[in-house]
């Protein structure tokens, strides 16, 4: 993709997102297990937790499940 063509489709997702006629195109059926919005605000805590429980089901075995929360709560988490 050109730096011109990467430009304009910025500008049409920016310009549909600023319009409040144009429906979300994120909704509970694209993300079912991401938290639900409340009045408080997710951490990025219970999104990586999603995440992780995603990822781990294509990982072969401990350890490189056991990294990648290590990982996160080494350096992300702080």
């Amino acid at each position: 993709m050109s730096l011109r063509d990467a430009r304009v489709r910025a500008a049409l997702k920016r310009a549909a997102i600023l319009d409040p006629d144009t429906p979300r195109l994120i909704g509970a059926a694209l993300t079912p297990d991401l938290p639900e919005p409340g009045p408080q605000v997710p951490l990025f805590r219970d999104f990586a937790k999603v995440w992780f429980d995603r990822t781990k089901q294509g990982l072969s075995n401990g350890k490189p499940i056991q990294q990648n929360w290590t990982t996160l709560t080494t350096y992300v988490f702080q």
